[in-house]
This record gives structure tokens, sequence and C-alpha cells, in this order.
């Protein structure tokens, strides 16, 4: 059975006091007795160690809250003196009996000053604790900041690959083939080249783009376009989209290709299954809830009777999607998933970022839902 390891707090306090001891031990070699100083100075660590931790306990939330630096220096300092006030007068009162045993010596607190005497000097060892303790604490959290980073960088990566793997699955693939096949057969060569277009759009759309990206929702609703219109020479009539998005949502800003599997999982899982077709609403607006900013963004379609699909059993689209969103947007994101009366619906926030050079107008592509 592995032994736990001590976490990198409790290394870093057993090496800085022990070496605050063996330095303070040490420090008067020949004007009191070793057993003196051994003795002493283990009760002026172990108090110190008190310290330094009752410090921390000071300093822990204030960073959690992601307080400002400043006010987390002054706080440090004022409570560093404070404590040092208590960790000296303890051990004054320590010291006493230890000087009357050890050293023979009658020793006795004759002012409340001889009681704190020594208090800046440990003042100032706290203070450096504080000061060694903020600065590691930063340079984890950056180091925590960069790894997640880099993880979303991979999975972006990750879902860029497995976004083309059930994008242009065979039966996807193969079904726009036959499509342009039946066209050029029917001597619809018009539409022919025209769909050969389209797939050549989409597919340098998709190999070209850094996933890494944030784009407006107007330039992600174009990407998606682009698959619809192949889709929509598949269906025909039996496949109907219709837009709702208002004018400050199409400059927020999404993660590229986040909106691609939800409207493949409504083509694929809905569309298709239904004899007649169906439609697809997409939707966004801003919504503000107290002082944040939200940009909502759902997807509904119709579904064969009974069909259910939720939070609780999502799809290769959905658990795709919501990796991304946790990767690059952490807790900021909500993204639930529901059928109600034969009707799909997923619907998405996260955080409202505009776009800085977008510009806040319905793409050529998509035309707004009558009203």
């Amino acid at each position: 059975m592995r032994r736990p390891r001590l976490s990198t707090f409790w290394t870093l306090q057993l090496i800085g006091w022990s070496g605050f001891y063996v330095a303070m031990a040490f420090s008067r070699i020949g004007r009191f007795p070793l057993s003196y100083m051994m003795s002493a100075k283990v009760a002026l660590t172990l108090l110190g160690v008190a310290a330094s931790l009752a410090l921390r306990a000071v300093l822990r939330p204030m960073l959690v809250r992601q307080v400002a630096l400043p006010k987390i220096v002054v706080v440090s300092v004022i409570a560093s003196y404070l404590l040092a006030g208590v960790w000296t007068a303890a051990f004054n009162l320590i010291d006493v009996p230890m000087v009357r045993a050890l050293l023979g010596e009658t020793f006795a607190m004759r002012s409340v000053a001889q009681l704190f005497s020594g208090t800046v000097y440990h003042a100032f060892s706290l203070v450096a604790w504080g000061f060694l303790y903020l600065g590691i604490k930063h340079h984890q959290a950056w180091q925590d900041e960069r790894e997640r980073a880099l993880r979303a960088e991979a999975l972006a990566a990750d879902a860029r690959l497995r976004a083309l793997q059930y994008q242009l699955n065979p039966h996807f693939f193969f079904n726009t083939l036959n499509a342009i096949s039946t066209l050029i057969v029917e001597r619809r060569n018009d539409e022919a080249a025209a769909m050969i277009a389209r797939l050549g759009e989409f597919l340098r759309a998709t190999l070209q783009r850094d996933v890494m990206t944030f784009v407006s929702l107007g330039d992600e609703l174009g990407f998606v376009q682009r698959y619809l219109d192949i889709e929509q020479v598949r269906f025909e009539d039996r496949l109907t989209v219709r837009l709702d998005v208002a004018e400050e949502a199409y400059t927020g800003t999404v993660p590229l290709l986040i909106l691609q599997p939800l409207v493949e999982n409504a083509v694929r899982h809905g569309i298709a299954r239904l004899a007649r077709g169906g439609r697809i609403d997409i939707g966004a607006r801003v919504e503000r809830e107290g002082a944040q900013q939200f940009l909502e963004i759902t997807i509904e379609n119709d579904v064969p009777p009974r069909a259910s699909v939720s939070e609780e059993s999502p799809g290769i689209g959905l658990t795709n999607v919501r990796e991304r969103l946790q990767m690059l947007c952490g807790d900021r994101y909500r993204l639930t998933a529901e059928t109600i009366d034969d009707r799909f619906r997923v619907q998405m926030n996260i955080p409202y970022v505009p776009a800085k050079e977008a510009v806040a107008s319905t793409p050529a592509e998509l035309e707004p839902a009558p009203v």
C-alpha cells in the first residue's frame, strides 16, 4: 500500500520551518548552552508554525474570492504584526520557566514591553512567510490556468477530429454523393454543381479553421448554413429552418463549431426519422442575470413520438459540446436538453462577450423567421 504524499504546502512548511529552527538554535553558540537553545527554539518554531497557519487561514479565503492583490498585501502585513505579537508573548511566557530549569537563573517578566520583546523580528518573519505564500499561490494559479488552456487546446483539437468523424460519417457523406448522382442522372446539372460547391465549402471551412478560436454567432451560423444547404438538397421541402436571433446576439462570441453537432443531431435524429419531415428552430438572445450578461442559444427540432433525449442520456454531439464548454468556459455555462410535446430542445447559456470586429447584422445566408 502506497503511503500518502505530503502536499506542496506541507512540504514547504516542513523545509522552511526546519531551516528556521536550525538557524535559531545555533545562532548564539557560546553565549547560551546548546541544550537550552535547542529546547527553547523548538517552542519558538512550533509557535511560529501555528502563527503561519493562522495567517494562512486569513489569506486563503481572500485568494478564493479573488480579492485585489494590494488589499491582500495590506491585510497580510497587518495580520503578520498582530500574530507576531501573540507569537512573541506566548514564547516569552514559556521561556521564563525554561530559563529557570535549564540555566538555573531567576527570571521574571517585569513589564508589558518585555513580554512583547522581539515582536518586530517575528513580524518580519511572518511578513516574509506571507509574501512567499502569496507568491507561490499566484504561481500555482498561473500554472493551473496554463494547464487548463493546454487541456482546452488538446480537447478542442480532439473535438475537431471527432466533429469531422461524425459530421462526415459515411452515412452523411455517401448520402450527399448519392444526392449529387441523382441530380446528374436527372440532368439537373446546375443543382448538382451547386451541391458540389457547397460540399467543397463545407469541407474547406471545417479543415482550415482553428477550433480554438471564438467567432461571432453570425459567423458560426454562416458555417451551420453550409451544412444545412447540403441537407436541404437531400430533404427538399421536408426540411424547414427558422431563425429567431436578436440583433445584439449576432455579435456575441461562441467557440467555433459549437453549434454544428447540435444541428447535426437535429437533422439525423429528428428530421431524418420523420416521413413528413420537420422544422428546426434556431434562436438566440442576450439575457441579463444581475451584473452579468449571457448569450442564450436554443435549437429545437421535431422528433418522432415518444422520442426522449435528456442530459442524463446525452448523445455524441451533446457530450462533445459539454466537454468543450467545460474546458473553455469553466463553470460559467449551462447546457440543458429535453423533449417536450414531440419537440427536442437544447438550450445553451455562455457568457456574452461581443466580438471586437463583428458586424451587428443578420448574415445573408440566414434570414430571421417571419413574425
